[in-house]
């Protein structure tokens, strides 16, 4: 994760250092902006009602700016950042994995409560920051992703859509709304910066509203949500039976295939940078084999040798056609552990079966043939899969758009 972090920061920079002189100052303000931001608390702007306001001084240098927290029913919360100094741009952040909170632009002490992060665009490109929890609550189950799409309830319906698409124009056009409040004027550039979910995102929001968005960064984003899923449940379903390794043998997958491919890409680093050249044979790893751990709780049975092959393969219909490519080697564990779950949430947004998530049986049951035209299907008509046609016309419109992956993300 860390190295994620790491690529996604110098992605923001490069962004931040192609557009810097594409926007002009629009600081003036009539009114003191700490006086602006007191007075905007309770307010409420276009069904989003303001809940708080709040003002930090420039310190540290970090710049002023006023925190907005805003909520529209039923579920959708929003955070709106505005600096003293506004470069003329809005940079809004997409989420990730079901969401359920916000990417807030400052990471705060528990203790002290004061600022020890400042997201980039707010610091350095003194943009307006805009993000939400993608319409569900996940600090309050009731609320919170994937069981409150499927319970029957028009809230559930609508927290639904936020997730999938709506949440993203709502939060924009609140961002909007309180720029031209403080400032009297729209932002003269729009962007839009995600990874994971929040890649999937990037790519709606190049799907629906490509011409609110001059630029967008999307990161480590499957571009087929049906895919993404069925991938993730062919792993998941094997949750709880003779065929998922165990930690002890996921931890020696991983490290006997480091070993195996480590040194491809011409460094011995500890990552396997050059997957392609990886041919590692995990049957080495089979109990019984001269190459394999003696200890039968280390050493991989038939039928987890083949879940292995299974997820590093392309996965195909009985057709033949691939709906998704073989998962890298990686560090698996313990991120296996929440394969079923982002997939059987995947599910539940797509079929309305809340036993996708909550009944292992269920995932157990999975079927790939039987079960991708379903989810394919789900999806387009919940509108949370993109239309990669119109991604592409957002590109050939002259706009930018930067997608980047992860080698070591088996996620997405």
């Amino acid at each position: 994760m860390k190295r994620k972090s790491v690529a996604w920061s110098l992605f923001l920079i490069l962004v931040l250092t192609m557009i810097a002189g594409c926007a002009g100052n629009s600081s003036t303000l009539s009114v003191p902006l700490a006086t602006t931001c007191t007075d905007l608390a309770g307010k409420t702007i276009n069904n989003v009602t303001i809940t708080s306001t709040k003002w930090f001084e420039a310190s540290d240098g970090n710049p002023a700016f006023c925190q907005v927290n805003a909520t529209r029913a039923p579920y959708l919360d929003m955070e709106v950042d505005v600096p003293q100094n506004w470069s003329g741009r809005l940079w809004q952040q997409g989420g990730g994995g079901l969401d359920g909170k916000i990417t807030s632009a400052i990471t705060t002490d528990a203790v002290t409560g004061a600022i020890t992060d400042v997201n980039i665009a707010l610091k350095d490109g003194l943009s307006v920051y805009a993000a939400s929890n993608g319409g569900n609550r996940s600090s309050v189950p009731a609320q919170a992703a994937p069981l409150v799409w499927a319970n029957g309830t028009l809230d559930g319906v609508a927290s639904a859509e936020d997730y999938a698409y709506a949440a993203l124009s709502t939060t924009r056009e609140f961002a909007k709304a309180i720029i031209r409040k403080i400032y009297g004027t729209s932002p003269m550039h729009t962007y839009f910066n995600g990874c994971s979910n929040g890649g999937r995102n990037a790519y709606i929001a190049a799907d629906h509203w490509p011409e609110e968005y001059d630029g967008i960064v999307s990161g480590c984003m499957g571009m087929d949500i049906t895919g993404q899923t069925v991938a993730l449940l062919n792993l998941g379903s094997r949750n709880k039976t003779p065929d998922m390794p165990s930690e002890a043998q996921w931890k020696a997958v991983t490290t006997s295939s480091i070993t195996a491919c480590d040194a491809l890409d011409g460094v011995t680093d500890g990552m396997i940078a050059n997957q392609s050249a990886c041919h590692f044979d995990v049957t080495t790893l089979q109990c019984g084999q001269p190459t394999a751990d003696p200890d039968p709780a280390v050493c991989l049975t038939v039928q987890q040798v083949q879940t292995v092959k299974d997820v590093t393969s392309d996965i195909k219909l009985a057709g033949g056609m691939t709906v998704y490519s073989g998962y890298n080697w990686a560090d698996w564990y313990p991120h296996v552990l929440i394969f079923g779950v982002l997939g059987g949430g995947n599910a539940v947004l797509a079929t309305g079966d809340p036993a996708w998530f909550s009944e292992l049986s269920k995932q157990q049951s999975f079927k790939l043939d039987h079960d991708y035209p379903i989810f394919q299907y789900g999806f387009r008509i919940a509108g949370a899969a993109p239309d990669k046609s119109k991604v592409a016309a957002f590109v050939a419109s002259g706009r930018k758009l930067i997608s980047w992956h992860d080698g070591s993300d088996n996620l997405t």
